[in-house]
């Protein structure tokens, strides 16, 4: 089928981009042994995230697609989730983009934490203008490197987040993906 494209590992954590990155030639390599014909998405570790492309080497098989997931402001489209150390469960309303008057006090559970620290950022990181230029530095990343890049993942945790401001942050992303063109899911 021309509908099959392999992707190596989906958010690779824990381990460097540059030893991740010999680990999936490696992949690719063993995939090409036996298929020559189908793409490939391959990603930085750190959970694919867009800061990571620029660490990769620049691979010499053409049929590749760079993927970078997109998850920021951190502080907006994880709110409630409770995954990350510290567990973000208390954390509830924080608006998108940054409203002064609606915006949240840090939950007393979180004072003291990277993501007390994240809220006081929050007025600077809170902005679709910052969104934007996040989401540039893979479009950066593609038009350095003239390759395909593909946003394989975005999106925000429902149940703390607000929903005509999740509605609004989706539309924000999507349409600066589309703008730079740049496919997601």
């Amino acid at each position: 089928s021309n509908y099959i494209i392999y992707e190596i590992l989906n958010e690779p954590h824990g381990i460097s981009t540059s030893t991740w990155a010999t680990i999936q030639q490696h992949v690719i390599d063993a995939i090409r042994s036996v298929d020559t014909k189908h793409k490939i998405i391959v990603g930085g570790s750190g959970y694919n995230t867009y800061t990571e492309l620029q660490n990769l080497p620049v691979y010499t098989d053409p049929d590749l697609i760079y993927t970078f997931h997109f998850y920021d402001p951190f502080m907006f489209t994880h709110q409630g989730a409770s995954w990350n150390t510290p567990s973000m469960a208390s954390l509830s309303g924080v608006p998108f983009p940054y409203d002064p008057a609606t915006m949240p006090p840090c939950p007393v559970d979180l004072l003291g934490t990277w993501v007390e620290n994240a809220l006081n950022n929050y007025p600077q990181d809170g902005t679709v203008e910052h969104v934007k230029s996040l989401i540039d530095i893979a479009v950066n990343f593609k038009t350095s490197r003239n390759v395909d890049v593909y946003c394989g993942e975005f999106g925000v945790y429902i149940p703390n987040s607000d929903t005509a401001d999740r509605v609004y942050w989706y539309q924000v992303v999507k349409d600066y993906l589309e703008e730079k063109g740049i496919p997601w899911t």
